[in-house]
């Protein structure tokens, strides 16, 4: 609870910095960058601060740092404020059918649980690199109870090898651990 209480009050003081825009150059791709910009800034901070922490555990990742900017770009279009975002949190520790919530708290869950294929749809459409896109998709799910079917892995063009799908993986569970952590 109290790691819910920093993440609100985080979200209420967050910015992003000139160096920081810098920083964003670096990585992203012009289409990534606008839809970069248009998260709400809170979700900007928290993209940025799991890049920071990707950056000191992976610095030469540059996939892994890329897809710590962008996993969240699927709320891009959604009703996620920081006061919905509460209530989602207290609402799906609740047993309360769906159709008996408000439709504005339905539309915030649907993003809570949507967010990753949304935001792989919107980064297919400014060609952002099918790993990131991979990364994106994945970043909420839960090997352990929903393994990802070969067909989802992307196709990694000239090179590609079991090696490479190791890698990915690893990547991936790096990013899952430094987002839950943030």
């Amino acid at each position: 609870m109290l790691y819910r209480i920093k993440q609100f009050f985080r979200g209420v003081f967050a910015k992003v910095t000139p160096e920081e825009q810098v920083f964003l150059k670096a990585y992203l791709t012009k289409g990534e960058a606008l839809l970069f910009r248009r998260l709400r800034v809170g979700e900007q901070r928290h993209s940025l601060n799991i890049a920071y922490d990707c950056l000191k555990e992976a610095p030469k990742n540059r996939i892994l740092i890329k897809a710590a900017l962008l996993h969240d770009v699927g709320k891009i279009n959604s009703n996620l404020t920081l006061v919905h975002k509460a209530l989602v949190v207290v609402i799906t520790k609740l047993p309360i059918p769906k159709r008996m919530l408000p439709k504005f708290l339905q539309k915030a869950l649907y993003y809570k649980q949507q967010h990753p294929a949304l935001g792989a749809e919107l980064l297919n459409n400014v060609g952002t690199e099918a790993s990131v896109v991979f990364l994106t998709r994945h970043h909420h799910r839960d090997f352990s109870t929903n393994p990802i079917p070969l067909k989802a892995y992307p196709k990694l063009g000239e090179g590609f090898n079991e090696n490479s799908l190791g890698d990915l993986l690893k990547t991936l569970e790096l990013l899952q651990k430094i987002d839950e952590k943030n």
